[in-house]
């Protein structure tokens, strides 16, 4: 409708341009404040397909705007884009992304419904086993994680008091699971005592 274009290369901006230009178009009554929400997020997620495209959208940069393309309603294009990004490997390594980060963001997608959802937390699973290299810890590693009861507790969001529905013993034992299929640690469990556990090397760490 009031054809938008865009000069620069990174998301943030580009999506502030097109709420300006829009929130110009509505002040001067040429939209309604239905069509500016329209336009806008329109326009949000032709900016992240188009910056997929040329490549010009990293990986973590991707990471952080999953739940943001999930909710603006990235079509089908876009959704594959990002899932060939974060299945790449090389793109991975290349990027220096943590494995946690991917998991937040998949902490984040449990929260969302359907299939664009679901597709990128599939996605975020191979993103995350190919991000563990980028951990580059060296020498013999052990790993100790706290079984108490006090870790049965939800995990907080940042700067809420809402929780996830992962309890923070479970992300313990992920966070586990990734140094130990990393860097082939040793793995401790503690309470009132510790004790070694044995895992299984060939299992993915979701398993």
């Amino acid at each position: 409708m009031l054809g938008l274009s865009f000069v620069a290369n990174t998301h943030e901006t580009r999506n502030t341009q097109a709420g300006q230009i829009v929130a110009d178009a509505k002040k001067a009554g040429k939209i309604t404040e239905r069509e500016a929400v329209e336009m806008v997020n329109e326009a949000i997620t032709e900016n992240f397909k188009e910056l997929l495209q040329i490549g010009k959208m990293g990986v973590l940069a991707l990471v952080r705007n999953l739940v943001r393309m999930v909710e603006k309603g990235a079509d089908a294009t876009t959704v594959k884009l990002a899932v060939e990004l974060l299945t790449n490997g090389e793109a991975i390594r290349k990027s220096l992304v943590h494995p946690m980060q991917l998991d937040l963001a998949y902490e984040m997608l449990k929260e969302k419904s359907g299939s664009v959802a679901r597709e990128f937390m599939t996605a975020l699973q191979k993103g995350f086993e190919l991000a563990m290299p980028n951990l580059n810890l060296l020498g013999r590693t052990a790993v100790f994680v706290d079984v108490s009861g006090s870790m049965s507790t939800p995990m907080m969001k940042e700067g809420s008091r809402n929780t996830y529905k992962t309890t923070a013993v479970e992300k313990a034992f992920l966070i586990a699971a990734v140094v130990a299929k990393a860097t082939n640690a040793d793995v401790y469990v503690f309470d009132t005592s510790a004790h070694e556990t044995t895992y299984d090397v060939t299992l993915g760490v979701f398993a």
